[in-house]
């Protein structure tokens, strides 16, 4: 297991080691090996024996509730992904091909806008991205607390797959009436068992 806390220096972390960094971080995730040599931040584990199945990542939630980390591949060798959210990570590797051989509530939902900061009247988008949606809202706040956009999210017609596999789900937003300042916020989503989740996101606005 590996923790992403708080925001500070980047530096490569170990098993057991603690990663102190603001997210998102662009993490290479390799096994009993040297560092890779690239731009990501080396999280090096111990190596592998002899498993035959994929490692995969996830970020704990509490509990025994884990959200497996969206956009991760493996090429045998090291596993790529970028984390969105501060918090415990753990790999798994799964007996099977069972939803059983997962961790319990693996709700796997991320949500953000981009870009951050928006300058002057440029364009924003809310992604989402994860498991199968039927309903997805998003909520902004000023930093009084008051509500200032509500907008539904198209959830019929998805952008496609991530990288990891999962769906997309994109929605354009217009924040040109803003002031400058941080608008916190949250997107809203069901899944199609009638499971919902609430995702943090945030946007800045410079003019």
């Amino acid at each position: 297991m590996f923790r992403v806390p708080v925001r500070g220096s980047q530096n490569g972390i170990a098993h057991g080691q603690s990663l102190k960094a603001a997210t998102p971080v662009p993490i290479t995730v390799v096994f009993g090996e040297t560092s890779p040599e690239s731009d990501r931040l080396p999280v090096v584990l111990p190596a592998l024996d002899d498993v035959r199945s994929k490692p995969v990542l996830y970020r704990h939630l509490e509990g025994s509730a884990w959200q497996r980390v969206p956009g991760q591949r493996f090429d045998g060798k090291q596993l790529v992904c970028t984390l969105m959210n501060v918090g415990d990570f753990q790999i798994f590797f799964p007996t099977d091909e069972s939803p059983s051989s997962a961790p319990s509530m693996d709700i796997s939902v991320t949500a953000y806008i981009y870009p951050s900061p928006v300058h002057n009247r440029q364009a924003a988008t809310v992604h989402v991205e994860g498991s199968v949606l039927t309903k997805a809202q998003l909520h902004l706040y000023d930093v009084s607390g008051n509500l200032v956009l509500s907008k539904d999210m198209d959830t019929t017609s998805p952008q496609g797959s991530g990288s990891g596999g999962g769906t997309v789900y994109e929605q354009s937003i217009d924040l040109g009436p803003f002031t400058s300042g941080m608008y916190p916020g949250q997107v809203n989503v069901v899944l199609p068992n009638g499971d919902s989740q609430t995702l943090a996101v945030s946007v800045a606005i410079v003019k």
